[in-house]
């Protein structure tokens, strides 16, 4: 798992390949492969559902997304 912000860019393009390999094999990969190294799926669709929260709240996707292993985030 990643400890590292991604940019908005590199968070698109891990979405992307992520929707690619599920239409592709039609089920779910156990990683995510990125630029800063490997994230378990759940966290991956953890932090994208903490990004499409963040759009619904203020209209505009974040700048960097912090994506920390699960024992990390402080669910407040």
């Amino acid at each position: 798992m990643i400890n590292q912000a991604h940019l908005q860019s590199s968070s698109i393009a891990i979405a992307q390949r992520l929707a690619n390999v599920i239409y592709a094999t039609d089920a779910i990969p156990t990683y995510v492969t990125t630029d800063l190294g490997t994230m378990n799926y759940c966290n991956a669709i953890y932090m994208f559902s903490r990004v499409l929260d963040f759009y619904l709240t203020y209209g505009f996707l974040p700048d960097t997304i912090d994506a920390q292993p699960w024992g990390t985030y402080d669910f407040q």
